[in-house]
């Protein structure tokens, strides 16, 4: 009876290898589909619902360019929460946190002056805008670069 069951157990097992695989291929073949046609290189690593990865174009090495941005959002957050900060908290910027030489629409809203600016706005600047000059501040912010 035990042979049995452990006969039984490593069948099933088997089952839902193959089973995953094929899953795991479908979907890569889905994203080939999207992408066939286009000029577009793009990589994707993906966490199943079952413990699996998916990992499209994985061999490939990307530019992190400005997703950084969205790693030092993730500090500066990690760090509020620690530290029982509100995402409305103001937070005061000197004009000479806000070099000319970069992309900047903050600097353009406030130009060669100081301000005061929330944390949220800040976020939504470097986010959504790409500034440059947000990013520096909130890495400030977060205790710079280690």
């Amino acid at each position: 009876m035990k042979a049995y069951f452990i006969a039984i157990l490593t069948l099933f097992t088997c089952i839902a290898t193959v089973v995953r695989a094929q899953q795991m291929s479908e979907l890569e073949n889905r994203i080939d589909s999207l992408l066939n046609g286009k000029k577009a290189t793009v990589g994707i690593a993906v966490w199943t619902d079952k413990g699996d990865m998916l990992r499209y174009n994985d061999h490939v090495h990307f530019p992190l360019l400005s997703v950084f941005k969205f790693h030092v959002a993730l500090a500066v957050l990690d760090k509020m929460d620690k530290q029982s900060i509100s995402l409305d908290s103001i937070v005061s910027i000197k004009a000479s946190q806000m070099p000319p030489n970069t992309y900047s629409p903050l600097r353009k809203k406030f130009p060669d002056q100081d301000f005061t600016i929330t944390l949220r706005e800040l976020m939504q600047y470097s986010i959504s805008q790409s500034d440059n000059n947000a990013c520096d501040i909130l890495i400030e912010y977060a205790g710079g670069i280690k």
